[in-house]
This record gives C-alpha cells, structure tokens and sequence, in this order.
C-alpha cells in the first residue's frame, strides 16, 4: 500500500511537469528552422508545450531581425512568449502551407512588434504585447483580450454561432488594434441563423481605440444568411464595432400598415 501511494504522489509531482513542459529556442542548429531539434533546449515543441523566446536566444553577433521558419503543416503548441530581455526584431512565416494555432497565452513582454507572417488561429484568449499578423487570422469563437498595440492586415475571420457564443475582441486601455488593409470575415463554418434584435460586439473598443477602419474593412458578403424577415444591419460597425440583426424593411413596413389599419378600424367603430 505504500507503494502504492508513493507510486500516486510521483505522478501528482511530475504530471504538472508533463503538462507545462517548456522549451526554450536557442537557434543552435543555426537555420531558423522550426522544426530542428537542435534549435531548441527540450526538442520540438508540442501540443502542450510552453514555447519561450528570449534575449539569450540568438548567438553574437546577429542581423537586426530574426526570422523563424515554420514548415510542418500545422504546428500547435501550448502557448508562445517573448521574454522582455528580448531586445531583437523577429518574426514567424510559413516555408509552406503552415499554420500556426497556440491554445495558450500569445504573450509579448519586449518592445518590438513581433510579426505573425503565416496563418494563425487562436486557441486562448489572451493576446498581450505588440503583434502584427500579416498572415489570415481564424479566431473561432474567442473573445480575444488585446493588450498593447496589435495590427492585422490580412482576413481576420471570426466564427458566429450564437449571440453570447461568437469571435470578437476586447481593446483593453492603453491598447489598440490597427485593420489598415485587414478585412474581417464571419467564417463560412458559422451555423448562426438569426434572432430579432440580436446584437455582436465583434470589436469592443470602449476601453482602448482602433484605426484604420473603413466602410470596407467589414465583409458584408460573408454574414450568414439570416432566417426569412431578417436581415443585418452593419451600420455601427466602423463607429462602435457592432453588428446587429433587425427586421427587413419591408417587414417593418407590413407591420406599420398593420397598424394603421387595426388603427382606422377601430376609429370607425367609435364613430
């Protein structure tokens, strides 16, 4: 028996370890090749590693941008941090088709904008320090907490499903989000179907600011189609990032006839 509980209390002991495994790039296969294992301290990450960048991370001397080259299809790990000692530009981009999806936290504590440069979907909602992705975005279903400045300049798609269940943003104080030459899609997967007076908050700026946003920068074509009756007012999205669904004008317009007339019947009655 006492074995036996030893046996339990090293897995409660190690499992932590299992889980949170970490791995740190070090470059030392000197290719900025993803998936060499020479380049990290605990080989290539995965699904549930934490992948960590920092200022020790390339050797003396370097160019003044670091680019790291991602090439096995889809690559997901647990979460990616850049450490604040990390004093070099650097950037991420595909060798093929890749994608990369990062089910933790994005986390940039340095200065420099770190560049997302292949496809990127959002596995958690904690987006902190400066990003750019000039790569197309699926954030599926998560309200992203931004923190910092952050930019996208290529199709953000985000995923309807209900009107408490669906992609959107949070701009945090102090922080921001740039749409110059980025378009937000609703993904075609989107299974929403329409509610009267439905309203998404795809962007909530309240707290923080965003640029770059035109009459374009929402894709009307991609909403999906709503239940006969309804359709989708888009019209507060460049001012308060809002969408809504609201009753088609001419359904609006049967039921002031409607009205009118139960309005004129009873008149004539009292007379």
């Amino acid at each position: 028996m006492n074995k036996l509980i030893r046996t339990i209390a090293s897995l409660i002991v190690i499992s932590p370890a299992l889980v949170f495994s970490q791995t740190i790039w070090t470059d030392g296969g000197a290719d900025g090749s993803w998936i060499n294992t020479l380049n990290w301290t605990a080989g290539v990450p995965g699904t549930t590693t934490a992948v960590q960048f920092d200022g020790a991370s390339f050797p003396d001397p370097d160019p003044a941008t670091h680019i790291i080259g991602v090439n096995s299809g889809t690559t997901v790990i647990g979460s990616l941090t850049i450490q604040a000692s990390t004093a070099y530009s650097m950037g991420f981009v595909a060798l093929g088709t890749d994608t990369l999806q990062v089910n933790g936290a994005l986390l940039n504590f340095g200065t420099n904008i770190v560049d997302i440069g292949l496809e990127y979907t959002f596995g958690s909602n904690t987006l902190n320090g400066p990003f750019s992705f000039s790569s197309l975005v699926n954030t599926g279903t998560q309200n992203v907490s931004v923190t910092d400045a952050v930019s996208f300049t290529n199709n953000l798609y985000l995923t309807l499903t209900n009107n408490s269940t669906y992609g959107r943003y949070t701009i945090n104080a102090l922080s921001s989000i740039n749409l110059t030459g980025g378009t937000v899609k609703i993904d075609p997967s989107s299974s929403y179907a329409g509610v009267n007076n439905d309203v998404f908050q795809l962007v909530d700026k309240s707290a923080g600011s965003w640029s770059g946003v035109n009459g374009s920068t929402l894709d009307v074509a991609s909403l999906p189609t709503l239940t006969a009756g309804l359709t989708w007012n888009t019209s507060n999205f460049t001012t308060n990032g809002s969408i809504s669904v609201v009753p088609e004008p001419k359904t609006w317009l049967m039921l002031v006839l409607g009205l009118t007339v139960i309005v004129v019947f009873r008149r004539r009655q009292k007379a």
